[in-house]
């Protein structure tokens, strides 16, 4: 395992003024920044694993299984080369906001669909689990 691992966290790539949103062109302009510097996106499961990432490198991950990071990530990212992790709250896949928000209220955007997860997946993304329904764990029992 490197000394070492930087890892950059996103949720969604969009307009709004929310602490989860980064716009589209601020995206963008970090994507090309790391590249025109010779620093790879890789996904975690790369970044963690000895020899599986180049020397400069930095980890880039989706939370939340949000639309936005495949209609706007994606594209920036498989044109520099570039790879990441998409967290996805599975049973969530498919479901517009309102939708969404009928099992987790705080869901504000629409989610992925599976088939938009396959694509991600075949550009060499790491698909990976973050709960089935995304519950804020500060509100749960301990049980």
């Amino acid at each position: 395992m490197p000394d070492s691992t930087t890892v950059f966290t996103y949720h969604a790539i969009d307009n709004r003024d929310s602490v989860i949103s980064v716009s589209p062109e601020l995206f963008c302009r970090q994507m090309k920044l790391l590249a025109e510097n010779g620093i790879r996106g890789v996904s975690l499961e790369q970044a963690l694993l000895p020899g599986q990432a180049p020397q400069r490198s930095v980890a880039l991950t989706f939370d939340d299984g949000y639309l936005s990071v495949f209609e706007q990530a994606l594209p920036v990212m498989k044109a520099l080369g570039f790879s990441g992790t998409v967290f996805i709250p599975t049973d969530l896949v498919g479901l517009s906001c309102q939708e969404a928000q009928r099992i987790n209220r705080d869901i504000d955007r629409d989610m992925m669909e599976w088939r938009e997860l396959e694509r991600l997946n075949e550009s060499g993304f790491e698909i990976a689990a973050h709960a089935k329904t995304h519950p804020d764990l500060t509100r749960l029992s301990p049980n």
